[in-house]
């Protein structure tokens, strides 16, 4: 999923452009309506009863679960069950900031999801601008001073690792030749790292502009690209999502540290997918469709009504 994401970056922006939007939209609402808060209080009970219907076997998920139903418990007596505080102006701004001081991250995107159900006719629409072209273009008349400075500007985040360090640069991405799914190799430990994806973002950001310091300022990109033609892919890139803020992950993809689970789950989540059950750094199970309707249920009233599904009787 990783490489996906990496290579889709335009798409990546619009989709959690997307989000970011429609959380904004929701937690700038002045007044919630009494049939707004009572859909609210609906669906954080049956959130809890969800949250009893999560299976996992990993030590870290069940912590992070409990922890979710504690803070949720909380929030339904603290804040749900307070008529005052529920009609004072911006509630769902302010139950934002109270989780994101207070809460886990768990219960911060739980509250973001349960706070976005009852304003549809506020959010539906941004379905449609997550389409994207992932075409990049290079503008060879830029000076090498301004892609130096466009890389400090907006890739900031990228120069803030030091890959001289070995652990920066353990990990690389390839592509199996059997099934053509993409892979992840030790660097120092396995062979095929010729064959690397590129994925690792920064460390190339980095070197680009290690060699720009180096460069005339004045001369122009198409220039630069005559004495270091290696570096045209990663300039385009930066060139051409320097203005779009959620285009990049904003990590080192190649450290040592690095969970491809967390990538994985973002793009998961985007799709629907629910009660994430990791299995290792790599791979995960979940749950998808879990309420939708059938076809002969697509016109009842409630057939838009699956967040947060449960198995009325059924054991975890």
């Amino acid at each position: 999923m990783a490489p996906y994401l990496v290579n889709h970056p335009k798409l990546l922006h619009n989709w959690i452009t997307a989000r970011e939007t429609a959380i904004a939209r929701v937690r700038a609402v002045e007044r919630a309506s009494d049939a707004e808060i009572a859909t609210l209080k609906g669906l954080l009970d049956r959130v809890l009863e969800h949250l009893g219907q999560w299976p996992t076997a990993d030590a870290g998920q069940q912590a992070e679960i409990a922890r979710l139903d504690r803070e949720l418990t909380m929030v339904r007596a603290q804040f749900f069950s307070n008529e005052a505080w529920l009609s004072e102006p911006y509630p769902w701004n302010r139950l934002a900031q109270w989780a994101e001081s207070e809460a886990s991250l768990e219960t911060q995107e739980m509250l973001n999801s349960l706070t976005l159900e009852p304003y549809g006719p506020l959010i539906d629409e941004l379905e449609n601008t997550t389409a994207s072209d992932e075409s990049e273009t290079t503008e060879p008349g830029m000076s090498a001073g301004s892609l130096q400075g466009l890389i400090e500007e907006a890739y900031g985040w990228a120069l803030t690792y030091d890959f001289s360090d070995q652990a920066a640069e353990t990990l690389f991405w390839y592509r199996s030749a059997e099934k053509e799914e993409p892979r992840l190799g030790k660097r120092r430990d396995e062979p095929g790292a010729e064959l690397e994806l590129p994925i690792g973002i920064a460390r190339d950001v980095t070197r680009l502009h290690h060699v720009l310091a180096d460069t005339n300022p004045d001369a122009s990109v198409a220039e630069f690209f005559i004495e270091h033609p290696e570096f045209r892919r990663i300039a385009r890139r930066v060139q051409s999502l320097a203005h779009l803020p959620y285009a990049e992950f904003r990590d080192n993809l190649l450290d040592a540290g690095c969970e491809p689970i967390d990538i994985l789950r973002c793009k998961l989540s985007i799709f629907g997918a629910v009660k994430f059950d990791p299995k290792s750094m790599l791979w995960t199970r979940i749950a998808l469709f879990q309420g939708a309707p059938l076809p002969d249920e697509l016109t009842l009233p409630e057939a838009d009504d699956w967040f947060a599904p449960v198995l009325r009787g059924a054991e975890p």
